[in-house]
């Protein structure tokens, strides 16, 4: 198996056992230690009770109460690649959201991410090792399948993500480009939202501000749409 641990911002880890939040301490991991910890995120991949939810190109498994796995098909190396969307390399995409997991604005974030494996587009696929969130996805609810959470309040919802958005497109250029209500969860505690999956996001601070102006006006049309669905939703 050639897939690699670029870099994991945690304690040294047992996916069997506990697994502490990022203490931000940097570790190196042999080729033995990338070969057990794929060997593992295998096993929980084929337990059918890890399921979490699957995207368009990734599926979530659940690793601890805190942790979790984004296990993505490999896109790019398939033979129709050119004919994708194929968003971002996972290692670009990784850099994007851990450039921002750090960033709380009005009790709105991104989770937290531990490290990647880089697939070698055959045995090995890439995987995310990043924060599980205890949060209920918006789809989901808009689809009548969820609940929104007790406490849930659709105005400071909305208000919360305008500012979280408007944030990290100001201070670090970032677009996430896939404002899907798919990637938006909903926390369990607060009723806020935690953005997810930047698989389409954009550094746009090398853009000229054309390029820079359009990509932003699309994630603030798809935040349209977002709150649009959600008063349709509390109107019903």
């Amino acid at each position: 198996m050639d897939g690699r641990i670029i870099n994991l911002e945690a304690r040294r880890i047992d996916l069997a056992g506990k697994i502490e939040l990022p203490k931000l301490e940097r570790f190196g991991f042999s080729q033995e230690d990338v070969k057990g910890l794929i060997g593992q995120i295998a096993e929980i991949v084929n337990d059918p009770e890890r399921y979490i939810d699957h995207g368009g190109v990734g599926t979530v498994y659940e690793v601890t109460d805190n942790v979790c796995v984004k296990v993505l098909e490999p896109r790019h190396e398939s033979s129709v690649a050119h004919l994708m969307d194929l968003g971002r390399p996972v290692d670009v995409e990784v850099g994007i959201q851990r450039s921002i997991c750090h960033v709380e604005v009005a009790g709105v974030r991104a989770p937290w991410v531990y490290g990647y494996i880089k697939g070698d587009g055959k045995e090995v696929k890439s995987t995310i090792i990043m924060e599980r969130l205890d949060a209920v996805n918006l789809q989901h609810i808009l689809n009548g399948t969820e609940q929104f959470p007790e406490g849930y309040d659709a105005q400071v919802f909305v208000d919360a993500l305008e500012e979280y958005l408007d944030h990290i497109h100001e201070k670090f250029g970032i677009v996430h480009g896939d404002l899907e209500p798919r990637n938006v969860m909903v926390d369990k505690k607060t009723g806020l939202p935690r953005l997810i999956d930047f698989g389409r996001s954009h550094i746009v601070s090398s853009h000229n501000n054309t390029q820079r102006q359009s990509l932003i006006d699309q994630d603030n049309e798809q935040f349209s749409d977002i709150f649009e669905k959600l008063l349709g939703n509390i109107e019903i």
